[in-house]
């Protein structure tokens, strides 16, 4: 490095400088000797230490700020932020019951899934267990589209239709039964379970 000296301060040949570009600046260090060194936005800084066990980084965070994990997978190209991985919150189970059922046709519905879940449906049963039915139907229901799980013709009084499987409802779907064929003020039930994801975190 050349020389930076010209009133024959021997301290100053001592200190450490670093090129910008145009000029010679100062390395500061803290009040405890310790090297301070800023990045700027849109900057990385790589730091490498033969000895592991001497390398020490202290990174303050703002208070508005945080520190998070985030997830990415590389796509061939580029790395992009992964979708959210699947996960469990709670046990989803319903019971939707009609103790006064009308003749004919009766639909039983689930609550929608609520903004901020999905629900895994794992099994759903209809059932009429009063009378006799000529046709039981589990379907989803997703805003204006159906999609049908099971169909059966009916049967006697306590014929069980049973769906087992697994797919997932999106916010506003719903599970729905129809019972067709239904006698005047049957007990009619329909039972769902499952679980919860939480996606709004």
């Amino acid at each position: 490095m050349p020389h930076v000296s010209n009133n024959n301060d021997p301290l100053l040949d001592r200190a450490i400088f670093a090129y910008d570009g145009t000029d010679y600046r100062v390395v500061k260090v803290d009040t405890s000797g310790q090297l301070v060194a800023a990045v700027a936005t849109g900057q990385t800084i790589k730091v490498t230490q033969d000895t592991a066990a001497n390398l020490l980084a202290t990174v303050n965070v703002a208070t508005d700020q945080n520190i998070q994990a985030r997830n990415h997978g590389w796509d061939g190209s580029a790395w992009r932020k992964s979708q959210q991985l699947w996960g469990y919150t709670d046990r989803w189970q319903q019971e939707v019951v009609n103790l006064a059922a009308a003749a004919g046709t009766n639909n039983l519905s689930t609550t929608a899934v609520p903004s901020g879940y999905v629900y895994i449906l794992q099994a759903a049963t209809v059932l009429d267990v009063t009378s006799a039915t000529v046709g039981l139907h589990l379907y989803l229901v997703g805003g204006t589209f159906n999609y049908y799980l099971a169909l059966s013709a009916g049967g006697a009084a306590a014929t069980r239709l049973i769906w087992n499987g697994e797919v997932a409802l999106k916010a506003g779907d719903i599970v729905r039964a129809s019972l067709v064929g239904c006698t005047l003020n049957d007990d009619i039930y329909l039972y769902v379970w499952g679980y919860k994801m939480k996606v709004d975190d």
